[in-house]
């Protein structure tokens, strides 16, 4: 199956909007959005800027809605079970894909998410 991702390291609203636009460029240099199997995914497992938890929502929100307003579809979350715990309930609307390195860790932080 096909699919593609875009690793953010935004640290403001701008910068993330901006981020999105690329990776909308790039998924239309490949034949698009809908030439994908699978949504495409945000990637976001870090805070380069040690930003709050409000700010780490806003950007990845910003994110979402502006890939989602380009390509007309919906993304996916990509993250590390720590970080999820910082998202708010802005982005409960979108699936969770959880990373999981390990085999002896459940994931269990998300409370944005009930599933």
């Amino acid at each position: 199956m096909l699919g593609a991702y875009h690793f953010v390291d935004a640290t403001s609203v701008e910068a993330a909007k901006a981020e999105a636009r690329h990776f909308a460029d790039v998924l239309d240099q490949a034949g698009g959005a809908k030439a994908l199997d699978l949504p495409p995914v945000m990637d976001y497992e870090n805070n380069p800027g040690n930003l709050s938890k409000t700010l780490i929502s806003a950007v990845a929100l910003a994110f979402l809605l502006e890939l989602e307003r380009l390509i007309g579809r919906k993304p996916t979350i990509y993250t590390g079970n720590a970080l999820a715990a910082n998202f708010n309930a802005s982005l409960s609307g979108y699936p969770l894909w959880i990373a999981r390195c390990s085999d002896t860790r459940v994931p269990s932080d998300t409370v944005t998410w009930k599933r």
